[in-house]
Parts: C-alpha cells; structure tokens; sequence
C-alpha cells in the first residue's frame, strides 16, 4: 500500500530463491496478506448475520486463487459466462454467485440459469423481459440502481458521473422494475449499487449505503417490499502511493452499524448488506517481478533516462500504461545504493510502455541504481492487472505464482510462450464462398 513492511520484508529474503525455479517476469500473490486482510474485512462486518463479500472474479480471473478466496468464505461477483464458469469450478452453491452483467443477451441466463442458477442482478428493464423469455423467472430478485444526478458526490472519475455511466436501472424506473419483478413471480428482493471504485474516503462509502436505505424505503412504501439484503458494490480502495491515506474501515463499518440499526429502530426492519471487493481483497498482496535488462542513457543529450525491464507494460502492468497509473517500484537488494531519476520502460513498440506514471502521463521515478540482471518489482498488482494484460505487440503474459504460509511456491498459471500464441493458429480451416 505500497506493500506491507512485513510482505516487503519476507519477499525480499525469498526473492532470490524464487527466480532460480521461474525465470522473470511473474506476479506472485501473497496468501499470508490475502487470509489476514479477508480476517479482517469479516471481522469489521462480523455485526452482520450472514455477511459475505462476493470477490469480484474480474480483478484477478485466477482458478487456484478463486480456490483460495472461496475457502475464506468469499462468494464470487461475475459478469460473463468464463467468470461463471470460473466460479463454478471452484465449487460454489449458487447463492454464493453474483450475476451482475450488462448488455446481457439471451444464451447468458441460459447459462447462468444452469447448475441451480445463482443470484441474478439485473442492469436494465428491459432485461427482465429477455430472460422470462428463456429461463424460468428467479424467485430471488435484484437489479443494480443508478441514482443519476441524485448523486452529487461519492463517486470518481474510475466509475464516473452516474448519469453518464451505462449501467443500471434509474432512479425513475426503480419502483416499476420491482413491481414487474413481482408479477412475474419473484418473491425475495435485494438491492445492488456499484458507483465508485477505488474510493478511500469512508464517508462517500457509508453514503451509498444511505443512499440505499432511501430506495429500501420507497420500494417498501410503494410496493410492500421488505429487502432482505443490500450489496453496496465493492469500490474499497487502497493506496497505491506512498503517503496516501489507507481507507478507515473501523469508521466504515461502524457509520454503516449504525445507519441500519437506525433504520431498523424506525421502520421495524432493516436488510442485511454484502459488499463485492476484489481490489481491497487481493491488490496490496500481489507483485510484478521483472528483470533490468539494460539502461538508456539519454540525460546527456537532453533525451530521457531510462533503465529497461523485460516485460512490456500492457502484457504485465496495463493500468501503467492505459490510464497512467502510479504503481510503487523497487529494486531488490539495492537499499545501499544511491538514487537518480529514472524512467522504467519495457521492451513494447509504443511510447505509453512506462512502469514511472503519475496521474496519466510518464514521469521519473526516484530509484536506486540499477544494473542489468537486477530484480526489480512493481507493488499492488494483486487486482486488475493480469486480469486487464493483452498480447499486444506480441508481449506473452507472465506466470502466476502463489506463495503459501509454509512456504511453497506453487504455479497458478504459466507463462505464455511464444509456441503458445502461435497455437491459437492450429485449428481446423474453415471457408465460406459465398
């Protein structure tokens, strides 16, 4: 956040051990960090009976890390036929999946209708409609709200304006959407929101669960619905940059006590809540290892300074690259060293491949000098990072890696080569003469 001292610590030690079994660039996701950070987001919600954060499948699509996860307790968020899939293979009761799509065509609740189904949000009106028309309608109903310009604050520019966002059903169709839902024949209600991402502020967090109250309030007044349970999103953010504030969850969860019992207190009931983390869950406790593969020494002509890595950024490290991200950086085993400014690019044919970003564009990173063969790793890309590589330029994506408490280092998943992306050339011809 950047990485814990305790992870830093450990890892460091490890390290060299490590690269003598797989060879530079992997992630490697901490599981020690993973298990105390889910401890401690059940513990902060244990005032809710039957709390369960349904781990986002799109921040780290990793089968053996879902594995993990779910024998933590987490139920899975999924947007598409792999994520469920995904999930499934883990071993999951349905009610311990999310089907929270968009653009939804027929065949998806098809497939999600399959194996006892799971927990359907719907996106959109016109929805309930498409999947009456192929599934039998789920007895559970919830749909993701849009609040539009209801909303002032509490979102950010990751999510977006909620009027501007293409996601979920408007404030103005809510009602008409549950009472359509009751005639087709559901009989159990929840109530799903999701507009911001990456928000350390605790007060805009305990603000959408506010905002949900009043829609809880309203379905209750107009069509006699008492939702059973309210999924604030997921959206708990972590600080990626050394000094940033670390989200308050203390304060988070007691405001979010407090706003239920009061609720309760005054209306008699009061629906229990779920969230859908995946960065807060699995981001701090991830890294990127690559090696130092050379430097180009531009400072003399006035051109950049640059020391070269060898994973190309949109293949390890894509939030770098497509919106300018900060990720920390360090060198292993360089903390004697002295320090200049560098920027850390990859080997990849455009000018966006930087690791050294702040706020969109490329800017010098004050590092340790480094030299080739060095180890050096990138901080927090336990989410949406391998999840968000291409093979653009022809860059293969790295290994996973998982790091058990005792010690093992298991493969979650190889890296591709070469041979493996040519594969995808091998299949059978097929031509059409029209």
């Amino acid at each position: 956040m950047p990485m814990s001292e305790d992870f830093q610590t450990r890892f460091e030690a490890t390290l060299p051990q490590i690269v003598k079994h797989f060879p530079t660039p992997f992630y490697l996701y901490d599981l020690k960090g993973i298990r105390e950070g889910m401890e401690r987001l059940q513990q902060a919600f244990s005032f809710v009976k039957g709390y369960r954060n349904y781990y986002a499948v799109k921040a780290n699509p990793n089968l053996l890390l879902l594995r993990y996860l779910h024998e933590l307790g987490c139920g899975f968020d999924c947007s598409s036929p792999i994520e469920l899939k995904l999930a499934r293979a883990v071993g999951v009761r349905p009610e311990e999946i999310m089907f929270t799509s968009n653009a939804t065509p027929p065949g998806w609740f098809e497939l999600a209708a399959e194996f006892g189904g799971c927990l359907f949000n719907f996106d959109d009106p016109t929805l309930l409609e498409t999947a009456a028309g192929v599934i039998d309608f789920p007895k559970t109903f919830c749909c993701r709200y849009n609040p539009g310009s209801r909303r002032t604050g509490g979102f950010n520019e990751f999510i977006g304006r909620p009027e501007r966002a293409k996601f979920g059903v408007p404030h103005e169709a809510i009602v008409g959407v549950y009472r359509r839902a009751q005639e087709l024949g559901a009989t159990r209600f929840i109530l799903h929101t999701m507009v911001c991402s990456n928000e350390r502020d605790w007060k805009n967090l305990a603000g959408t669960v506010e905002m949900l109250l009043v829609v809880v309030l309203l379905l209750k007044n107009e069509l006699g619905i008492e939702i059973e349970s309210i999924n604030s999103g997921g959206g708990f953010g972590i600080s990626y940059e050394p000094g940033q504030n670390e989200l308050d969850l203390k304060n988070l969860t007691r405001t979010i006590h407090d706003l239920l019992e009061g609720f309760k207190t005054q209306h008699g009931f009061a629906p229990r809540i779920v969230t859908e983390n995946g960065r807060w869950v699995t981001g701090p406790h991830g890294v990127l290892v690559t090696s130092v593969v050379g430097h180009k020494h531009g400072s003399q002509y006035g051109h950049l300074e640059c020391v070269t890595v060898n994973a190309p950024t949109l293949s390890a490290s894509p939030r770098t690259a497509i919106y300018g991200a900060y990720h920390d950086l360090s060198v292993c085993g360089a903390s004697d060293r002295s320090k200049k400014e560098v920027y850390v690019v990859g080997p990849m044919c455009e000018n966006n491949d930087y690791y050294t970003c702040d706020g969109e564009k490329p800017a010098p990173r004050l590092l340790p000098k480094t030299r080739v063969g060095d180890l050096l790793y990138v901080h927090d890309c336990g989410a949406h990072t391998r999840a968000m590589a291409s093979n653009y330029n022809g860059g293969p994506r790295p290994a996973e890696l998982l790091w058990h408490e005792d010690g093992r280092i298991e493969l979650a998943r190889p890296a591709e080569t070469i041979e493996s992306m040519l594969a995808e050339f091998c299949f059978d011809p097929k031509i059409v003469t029209l």
